[in-house]
């Protein structure tokens, strides 16, 4: 019974595909530059600081997919409110946004 209880969980890690990869595979497949969109999620913001200088990153989560943002200016919005986006596709992968609109905390 347990070497059959530890096979099963064997073979459920080795066949299940993981949550990164399968992110990245939908990532990867984002439609065509310029195309609209109007997507809904948790906005994440990130601040990168170096030596160089410093930049702010936007992403929403939609279920289980992230989405780069790119605002023409930055919004005053903080990590975790929740947001309705509509705007265009990019050469990048990134949404250009035209307009968003907080939908909760």
């Amino acid at each position: 019974m347990t070497a059959a209880l530890i096979a099963a969980l064997l073979f459920s890690t080795v066949c299940a595909p993981s949550a990164r990869g399968g992110r990245e595979a939908r990532a990867q497949a984002s439609p065509a530059p310029g195309t609209e969109a109007m997507l809904e999620g948790t906005l994440e913001v990130l601040v990168e600081d170096s030596s160089q200088g410093s930049r702010t990153r936007y992403f929403l989560t939609t279920g289980d997919t992230r989405v780069a943002l790119r605002f023409s200016r930055s919004p005053n919005l903080l990590t975790g409110a929740r947001i309705r986006v509509r705007g265009q596709w990019n050469t990048d992968g990134e949404l250009d946004v035209a307009s968003y609109e907080v939908t909760g905390p």
